[in-house]
């Protein structure tokens, strides 16, 4: 069983349209945890609801170096859960259970990695990213993050501003309906992952985080590339299937 622990809300921030992330003292914990998991959050006081509207499971956006706060990021909703969560006052008391997942950096750094990120789905990423930058590991990392405009695209000016502290980092944002967007606007495919990367992939290791049909659409894609099969890692849980 998971150690769990009562945490505090200490911040609230939008981070890009209706999404809002959100941090948790930890600072009184033994919460630690590797770039890449997440965590379980259940609200108190909710057991007349259905068990899936008592808690949810939601990536860890913030560096595993902070012993300070945990930041996480949702979509607003009118679920119960979210609703409840976001209604809260700042210092209102949840539980933090974990960490889960195996969605974990390599130890080696000379395997050359694609993070594929479809929305909400970034913040697996934004803590790999600020492990990465903390670090000065060698990672070499291509990062294709697909949302429908730049109002929708959550941590942008972050994720610029770790691609000037990050040397190997290549960022690839991806607005599939932004008629201001300059950059890149077609549907990521194994067409235009090939056309980015060059060469043959099988070398590569990719990442993928999203909604579930994304997820499973860009499996499918990822084959075509030349990457191999157990090199194809994605990280299915219910904060991506619950609304």
């Amino acid at each position: 069983m998971k150690p769990s622990y009562n945490v505090p809300i200490v911040r609230r921030k939008l981070v890009a349209f209706e999404t809002t992330e959100i941090a948790f003292d930890i600072s009184k914990t033994m919460f630690r945890f590797t770039a890449g998991q997440y965590a379980t959050i259940t609200l108190p006081n909710t057991s007349d609801q259905p068990v899936t509207s008592q808690f949810h499971d939601f990536s860890i956006a913030s560096s595993p170096n902070d012993h300070q706060q945990l930041r996480i990021a949702i979509r607003n909703s009118t679920s119960f859960f979210k609703t409840t969560l976001l209604g809260y006052p700042l210092h209102t008391t949840v539980v933090l259970e974990g960490p889960s997942g195996v969605f974990t950096l390599p130890t080696a750094t000379d395997i050359p990695l694609i993070f594929i990120a479809g929305g909400i789905g970034i913040t697996p990423f934004m803590s790999m990213l600020q492990y990465i930058s903390e670090t000065h590991q060698n990672y070499r990392v291509t990062l294709f993050y697909a949302n429908r405009n730049g109002a929708s695209t959550a941590y942008a000016a972050e994720l610029q501003e770790l691609a000037t502290r990050i040397p190997a980092l290549k960022l690839v944002l991806i607005m599939t309906d932004d008629p201001q967007w300059q950059g890149e606007t077609r549907r990521l495919n194994a067409a235009v992952i090939k056309e980015y990367m060059g060469g043959n992939l099988d070398r590569y290791r990719s990442y993928t985080a999203g909604p579930p049909a994304m997820v499973t659409a860009m499996q499918t894609e990822l084959r075509q590339t030349g990457i191999k099969e157990t090199n194809i890692i994605i990280e299915s849980f219910t904060g991506y299937g619950q609304k």
